[in-house]
C-alpha cells in the first residue's frame, strides 16, 4: 500500500510552476501522481513479476477528485501487465448553486483552479467543453462520463461536504427548515441520483441517504452500512468477486436524514470524514421509533430519541453483529441492492474477520460506547464526567495499538 499525503493544494489536478499567475505557488498535483507511479514501477516492483498484477488507485474527497481526473492517465502509465481500477470516494460533486447568495462557489473555485494550474485534460472531454466551459472537465459530474477505466464510486445523496459548503456551513437552526431550503437540498439529492443513474453499469455505486462524506479512510469503511451492507463488503464483491453491486438508498427527501443516528446535523454539523467522536457517535445507523423517512415526530421528541439512539447504537457495535447488524435494517424500508451479471451474495462472500480483527473492532465498539456515555454525563453536568471522558479517550487510543 502507498499513501500519498495531500500537499499540492490543487486536488491533484495541476502541473504549473510558480509564477505571478499562481500567486507564487507551484501546483504540481498531477505531476506528483505521475512521479509516484514512476517510482513504484522503477523502485518498488510494480509490474516486475511479468504476470497479471492489479493496482487499486483511489482517494477520498479532494483525493477522490484527484483519483477521478488522473485515473485514466495512471492506467496508461503502468506496465501493460498491471490492471488499474479506481476508488472514487466522496468525489461526485454535482453542479448546484449554493443556497446562500453571492458567496464564492465551488464552481468559481474550479474555474479559477483550471485557469492557473494547467491541468492535463483528455482530448474527448476538451472537445466537449470548450472556451469558457473548459473548466467543466475538472468538475466531477461532467468528467465522470469520460472515464474509461473501471471504478467504484461512493456518492452520498446528501454529501456532507458539498451541502455544508453550499449552505455556508450553517447548522440545523438554518438549514433545512423552510420550504425553499428543503426544496434546494432535495434537488441536490435528485441531481446526485440522476448522475448515479447515468453512469455505466460496470462501475458500481455505493450511495447512502445519510449526511456523510468519506467512508474509506477510517473505520466507517467496515462499520457504516446501508441496509446491512458496508462499503467494504460491496467493494469486496466488485474487486475480488468481479460483481458490480450497486447499493443505493431509495428513500427520498430531507426527512430521510432523520433516520440516521443523531439526525442530520446533531450534535454538530461536522462532516463524517474522520473517526472523531462526532462521526463515530453520530452517523452509524441505529434503531428508529418511526417508520422509514416518515418524519412524523416533533423536533424535541426527535432530538431526545436521537440522543438515546446514538448511545444505544454505539453500544450495540461489536464483533458479533458487524456482519449482520439488525440496527442497519431499520434505516429504510426500501433499499435497492442491484447485482450485476455475476451471481452471488455480498454477505456470503465477505472474508471472515481474524481473531485479532474481531478483538480490535470489539475494543473500538466498547470504547466508543464508554465515551458516548461519559460525554452524555458531561453534558448533564456530572462533576466527574471530565475524568471519565479522558479515560474513555485513552481506551479508544489503546484499541489501535
Amino acid at each position: 500500500m502507498v499513501f500519498v499525503k495531500y500537499c499540492s493544494s490543487d486536488s491533484w489536478f495541476g502541473d504549473a510552476p510558480a509564477s505571478s499567475n499562481t500567486f507564487g505557488f507551484a501546483f504540481r498535483g498531477s505531476r506528483i501522481v505521475s512521479a509516484v507511479i514512476d517510482a513504484m514501477t522503477k523502485y518498488n516492483g510494480l509490474g516486475a513479476s511479468g504476470g497479471a498484477e492489479r493496482l487499486l488507485f483511489g482517494g477520498c474527497s479532494a483525493g477522490g477528485r484527484g483519483a477521478l481526473v488522473n485515473l485514466d492517465a495512471v492506467a496508461a502509465a503502468v506496465p501493460s501487465n498491471v490492471q488499474v481500477q479506481g476508488l472514487l470516494d466522496a468525489a461526485a460533486w454535482v453542479d448546484v448553486q449554493p443556497i446562500i447568495p453571492n458567496m464564492l462557489t465551488l464552481q468559481d473555485m474550479t474555474q479559477d483552479l483550471y485557469g492557473f494550474t494547467s491541468p492535463p485534460i483528455p482530448a474527448d472531454c476538451a472537445a466537449q467543453y470548450t472556451g469558457s466551459d473548459a473548466w467543466m472537465c475538472l468538475w466531477p459530474s461532467y468528467r465522470l462520463p469520460f472515464i474509461k477505466t473501471n471504478y467504484f464510486l461512493n456518492a452520498a445523496q446528501f454529501d456532507a461536504f458539498q451541502i455544508m459548503y453550499d449552505t455556508n456551513n450553517l447548522d440545523s437552526t438554518y438549514c433545512c427548515n423552510t420550504a425553499p431550503e428543503q426544496q434546494w437540498v432535495e434537488q441536490f439529492q435528485t441531481d446526485t441520483l440522476s448522475l448515479i443513474q447515468s453512469l455505466p453499469s460496470a462501475n458500481p455505486v455505493y450511495s447512502s441517504v445519510c449526511l456523510v462524506h468519506c467512508l474509506s479512510c477510517n473505520a466507517d469503511f467496515w462499520l457504516f452500512t446501508v441496509n446491512g451492507v458496508s462499503l467494504a463488503q460491496a467493494m469486496n464483491e466488485w474487486y475480488f468477486g468481479n460483481n458490480a453491486v450497486n447499493v443505493v438508498g431509495q428513500c427520498t427527501g430531507w426527512d430521510c436524514t432523520l433516520q440516521c443516528s443523531g439526525g442530520p446535523w446533531e450534535p454538530t454539523n461536522q462532516p463524517c470524514t474522520t473517526s472523531t467522536n462526532v462521526c463515530a457517535n453520530d452517523y452509524y445507523l441505529t434503531p428508529s421509533t418511526v417508520g422509514a423517512a416518515s418524519g412524523q415526530q416533533q423536533p424535541g421528541q426527535q432530538q431526545q430519541n436521537n440522543n438515546q439512539q446514538t448511545q444505544a447504537g454505539i453500544a450495540a457495535w461489536n464483533a458479533q453483529n458487524l456482519r449482520n447488524n439488525p440496527n442497519a435494517q431499520s434505516q429504510f424500508a426500501a433499499i435497492a441492492v442491484q447485482q450485476g451479471n455475476a451471481a452471488g451474495s455480498v454477505g456470503a462472500t465477505e472474508p471472515a474477520l481474524s481473531a485479532q480483527q474481531q478483538q480490535k473492532l470489539s475494543c473500538q465498539s466498547n470504547a466508543a460506547a464508554q465515551l458516548a456515555q461519559a460525554q452524555a454525563q458531561q453534558q448533564a453536568g456530572n462533576a466527574n464526567a471530565a475524568q471519565l471522558v479522558q479515560q474513555a479517550q485513552a481506551a479508544q487510543a489503546a484499541c489501535g495499538r
